[in-house]
């Protein structure tokens, strides 16, 4: 069983905030706190050992990029890409794209620059 992580980021302050002993994802209230949006760990690290979170932009050997985010229809974490592709987050606890080496070069809130076409803001 995958560990449960999430972290936030804070649109008001432009800030990344990982739960700790000082913050958990429980401590949000979706109503009272609209500038805040959590994002959940996928179980998966990149080739450098980087936890990957919903969120991240990814980028493969190949250098084509993609960000992560959450399947609705499929129940799982996918990698979207562009041209309508998503890319299953795992197979027996693997990406069939592992061998290219993901690797996170940035969130979809802190670098959407890296991003040619950007996702929906939320």
């Amino acid at each position: 069983m995958r560990e449960l992580k999430f972290r936030a980021f804070n649109k008001r302050h432009k800030e990344m905030v990982y739960e700790s002993d000082e913050w958990m994802v429980s401590d949000l209230n979706k109503e009272n706190d609209r500038w805040t949006y959590a994002m959940q760990y996928t179980g998966l690290k990149d080739k450098e050992g980087k936890e990957i979170y919903e969120g991240d932009i990814v980028e493969l050997g190949t250098k084509e990029r993609f960000y992560v985010t959450w399947h609705d229809y499929k129940q799982e974490f996918t990698f979207r890409g562009y041209g309508g592709g998503y890319y299953p987050n795992t197979y027996r606890g693997a990406t069939r794209y592992d061998k290219y080496g993901w690797k996170v070069i940035g969130n979809i809130h802190e670098n959407k620059e890296l991003l040619t076409e950007y996702p929906e803001e939320r």
